[in-house]
């Protein structure tokens, strides 16, 4: 009993400090103790939450709501987590949508070149599925200028007119 005290609060302790592996590991070995330590479920899920690691979390959650169904920081954590896989599909389906658009396109995209001018300047894929791209123009001169948001449907002629006016 002792040993498992020790190991929660040491688990506890860890989890406050950031420490999520350590965490993990001392909630883990409170769990193989006790399997109906819902303090050491919820400290196990948590840490997997804090590490992404989004299955393993739902199902020490899910594990501990089990033993204690009215326990609020479980429910709490799990919306937490399912707020984090809705954001991560969202992402990933935002991601799929550039890479059918540029494919469609028979764009090839290589290494990012000049970013300490462009910063971390993306394509943007609007609602009529037309890609904005941000455009760098070098002069001779060492001078630079950003262009934000040329649709992929303007033709390079036009562009150049368009900045030298």
């Amino acid at each position: 009993m002792a040993l498992l005290m020790e190991k929660g609060r040491r688990g506890q302790i860890n989890l406050l400090l950031g420490n999520y592996r350590r965490a993990l590991t001392d909630a883990e070995d409170s769990i193989k103790l006790c399997s109906t330590n819902v303090k050491a479920l919820y400290r196990v899920a948590k840490a997997y939450f804090a590490l992404n690691l989004l299955p393993e979390s739902t199902l020490h959650c899910q594990n501990g709501l089990k033993h204690d169904p009215s326990n609020e920081e479980l429910k709490k954590l799990l919306r937490q987590i399912e707020s984090k896989k809705m954001e991560h599909e969202q992402r990933s389906s935002s991601f799929q949508g550039y890479i059918r658009a540029i494919e469609s396109r028979g764009l090839k995209i290589g290494k990012a070149m000049y970013q300490e001018l462009t910063g971390l300047r993306k394509p943007v894929l609007d609602k009529n599925n037309i890609l904005n791209w941000p455009v760098l123009l070098l002069y001779a001169e060492k001078a630079a200028r950003l262009c934000h948001g040329i649709r992929n449907t303007i033709s390079l002629v036009k562009l150049l007119n368009y900045t030298m006016k």
